[in-house]
C-alpha cells in the first residue's frame, strides 16, 4: 500500500516529464501474514493435484524440503496438523498476493489520472514463485514450474494487434534489453540476453528458443532459519544445507522438456507437454537417454558461451 501510495505520488510529480518508474515489492512474501488474511476461506480454497503430494521420484533435495516442512511451524501455523493448517498458509499467501493487485491498481490509477496511459510502457513480473503446499513444499528453490515460471504481463499503448497471448519460453534475461528498444534506447554491447521487442510488436515468434535456469545456492541461509520450531533431526537438516550449497543448472527445451542436472543429486527429466504437474521424472527411463544426453549438452554449450563454471554431473 505505501509503495502503491508513492509510486502514484511519483507519476503525478513527473507527468509532464518521461520517466522510467521501477516498483519492487516483497509481497508475496514469508511471512504470509497481513489485512488479508481473513478474505480467502482455507476450507474451500481451490489445490492441484500435486498439493501435499510427497515428491517421490524427484530430487533428495526436494524430498529433504518437503520432510522438514511437514514437521515444521510457519508464520505460527504448525504445519505437523496436516491439510487444514497448509490451507491457511496459501489463503494467507493469497491475502499478500491481494495486497499486490492492490498496489498495482493504484499505480494504474494515476497512470490514468496523469492522463498519459496513451505513451506509457507498463510491465508486471516476478522474481519467483512459491510452492505453497505443491509438491508438499514451501520457498522457491526448485526448477518446478510454480516456483520459475512467473507472469510476465507487457502494455504497450502503441502495439495495435490488441491482446494477445505470445506461446514460448522466455527468459528474464531477455527484459532487460526487450524494455530498452520498446524504449528506443540503444541496447549496450555485452548485455546478457536479446531484444523480444519484434516478439512483443507480433513480428516474430519465441519458435525454437530454449530457457536455461540457474540456482547458486553457495551461501544461502539455513533452510530452518524461517521456521517457528521443527521436529526434524539436525543431522538431516545439515544434509539438506549441504545440497542446497551446491549449484543446479536447468534446461527447458523449446518443445517443452525439461531437464534439471546437480553434481551431488538426483537428475530429473519432466515432459512439460504430457506431464504438466511434473509428477513423473523420466530421468532413468532407458528410451530417454539420447534425450538426457542431447539435453545436457545444450546446457554445456549455454555453459561454454556465457562462462558458467558450476559442475555437471556426467550423463
Amino acid at each position: 500500500t505505501f509503495l502503491g501510495a508513492r509510486a502514484a505520488e511519483f507519476i503525478e510529480t513527473n507527468a509532464d516529464t518521461p520517466f522510467v518508474l521501477y516498483v519492487s515489492t516483497i509481497e508475496p512474501h514469508p511471512p504470509f501474514t497481513g489485512p488479508y488474511d481473513d478474505l480467502y476461506d482455507p476450507a474451500t480454497l481451490p489445490v492441484e493435484e500435486t498439493f501435499l503430494q510427497a515428491p517421490e521420484g524427484s530430487t533428495l533435495f526436494n524430498r529433504l524440503r518437503a520432510e522438514l516442512f511437514s514437521r515444521s511451524v510457519r508464520d505460527g501455523i504448525d504445519l505437523r496438523d496436516g491439510e487444514p493448517a497448509w490451507r491457511r498458509l496459501r489463503a494467507n499467501y493469497w491475502g499478500a498476493a491481494k495486497l499486490v493487485d492492490d498496489m498495482v491498481g493504484a499505480i494504474l490509477k494515476a497512470i490514468d489520472g496523469a492522463g498519459i496511459s496513451d505513451r506509457t510502457i507498463v510491465v508486471f513480473t516476478s522474481d519467483h514463485g512459491d510452492m505453497v503446499g505443491t509438491h508438499g513444499m514451501l520457498e522457491m528453490r526448485t526448477p518446478y514450474e510454480e516456483a520459475t515460471r512467473v507472469p510476465l504481463l507487457i502494455c504497450d499503448p502503441r502495439l495495435e494487434n490488441g491482446h494477445r497471448l505470445i506461446e514460448g519460453n522466455v527468459s528474464q534475461i531477455d527484459l532487460l534489453p526487450t524494455l530498452l528498444e520498446l524504449l528506443g534506447e540503444t541496447v549496450p554491447e555485452g548485455l546478457q540476453g536479446v531484444s523480444r521487442a519484434a516478439v512483443v510488436r507480433g513480428e516474430e515468434t519465441l519458435a525454437g528458443n530454449d530457457v536455461f535456469v540457474q540456482h547458486n545456492g553457495v551461501g544461502d541461509r539455513n533452510l530452518a532459519a524461517e521456521c517457528e520450531d521443527y521436529d526434524w533431526p539436525e543431522e538431516k537438516l545439515a544434509d539438506l544445507n549441504f545440497i542446497n550449497s551446491q549449484p543446479w543448472r536447468s534446461v527447458v527445451t523449446a518443445d517443452r522438456w525439461k531437464l534439471n542436472l546437480c553434481a551431488v543429486d538426483q537428475g530429473e527429466l519432466y515432459d512439460l507437454n504430457a506431464d504438466p504437474l511434473e509428477q513423473r521424472n523420466l530421468f532413468d527411463r532407458p528410451e530417454q537417454r539420447d534425450r538426457v544426453r542431447a539435453m545436457a549438452a545444450r546446457l554445456r554449450q549455454w555453459q561454454q558461451t556465457v562462462g558458467d563454471t558450476a559442475p555437471l554431473p556426467a550423463v
